[in-house]
């Protein structure tokens, strides 16, 4: 009974023996083959910022004075030369009267003087039939000269800064603020009027310190937002030279370092309005590299794999890889373009194991 037992159970472990010999030595794994190829990678930065007008014109009080007259409001839409504001110049104006005649009192006063100098060498000379070295000096017109050349300078610079009485915007666009009112004292250099161009507007955003060094100006940029449809291309102008704490941040000292970017749009749409919030996308150019499909490398700890078939036996290559999207990695090593390799290694494709392509 027991010598039949163990007949058995012989042949058993015998049949499973087979089968695993048999599953491993004659079912091959089926795979398939593609191509690698060259190509270029595109790698993004990401940023949120908010539409900015690009153009901006910041008015100022061009004297002390009190202004006289505002002729816009908040949202007026302006052209270049409209008037802004103008000052109350009344008391320029009668300095300027009182100095203009002043001038013409010194003029005449100072022709008055070289006629009767004339006539007195004149008459000396008639009289002796030469002229004295002090008649002569009386004769010299000089001083008066001066006096008059200073008081035109004087008068000159009068009408100079009563030119600046009306405050003209400086270019075409709306009235972003308005900071003075009819009646008030100015300081000269005070801010009175900010005019912003909505037909160019920018996105002001912040990057991170690593994404920073990859970016330079002229760079191509793709501008998305919450507030307005579809997107809109620009071109990245500006990159801070230095790096400032993000505000909001933990600790006194606030966040992580970050740098200002700014991108222009090629195009402004109707539906853009300065202040929305943006999404800029910079795109990175990308070096031309050998690519391979992602399914297609196999990880091992830092290491990277791909698969070669040679004559039905796969044949693991070791590659360093670098860049990758969705779709492809780039291979920097390993590999050259139009190289065949296993393009969805599965389990049971291993190093000198036979491999059945499809």
């Amino acid at each position: 009974m027991k010598k039949g037992i163990w007949a058995a159970a012989l042949v058993v472990a015998v049949v499973l023996f087979a089968s695993i010999v048999v599953a491993r030595t004659g079912r091959q794994a089926e795979v398939t083959l593609v191509e690698t190829t060259k190509g270029a990678i595109q790698e993004s930065v990401f940023a949120s910022g908010t539409l900015e007008p690009a153009e901006r014109f910041e008015h100022y009080a061009p004297a002390n004075a009190v202004v006289g007259r505002v002729y816009v409001r908040e949202g007026d839409a302006v052209r270049a030369g409209d008037k802004l504001f103008e000052l109350d110049f009344s008391e320029l104006e009668r300095q300027l009267k009182a100095e203009e005649t002043n001038l013409q009192l010194l003029i005449r006063e100072r022709d008055q003087a070289r006629e009767q100098a004339i006539e007195a060498m004149q008459r000396e000379l008639e009289e002796t039939g030469t002229v004295s070295e002090a008649t002569k000096a009386k004769a010299d017109v000089s001083s008066y000269d001066l006096r008059v050349r200073n008081q035109q300078d004087l008068v000159a610079s009068l009408r100079e800064k009563l030119a600046k009485r009306e405050v003209v915007a400086a270019g075409d666009g709306v009235v972003a603020q308005v900071a003075v009112r009819e009646g008030q004292a100015v300081a000269q250099g005070a801010p009175a009027v900010t005019v912003i161009s909505v037909k160019s507007l920018e996105v002001r955003a912040k990057v991170g310190e690593l994404d920073a060094g990859k970016l330079r100006p002229g760079m191509e940029a793709i501008v998305t937002g919450d507030a307005f449809s579809g997107s809109y291309s620009a071109k990245l102008t500006y990159v801070a030279p230095f790096a400032k704490p993000a505000e909001g941040g933990a600790g006194a000292g606030g966040g992580d370092p970050v740098v200002e970017v700014r991108a222009l749009l090629s195009a402004v749409g109707a539906d853009l309005r300065p202040g929305y919030r943006a999404t800029l996308e910079i795109r990175l150019p990308g070096e031309e590299r050998v690519l391979a499909p992602v399914a297609a490398v196999r990880r091992e700890g830092d290491k990277a794999f791909v698969f070669r078939v040679d004559n039905g036996v796969a044949r693991q290559v070791e590659v360093k890889t670098g860049r990758e999207d969705d779709r492809y990695v780039e291979i920097l090593e390993g590999l050259t373009a139009g190289e065949r390799i296993v393009a969805e290694p599965s389990a049971g494709v291993r190093d000198g194991r036979k491999v059945k392509v499809r």
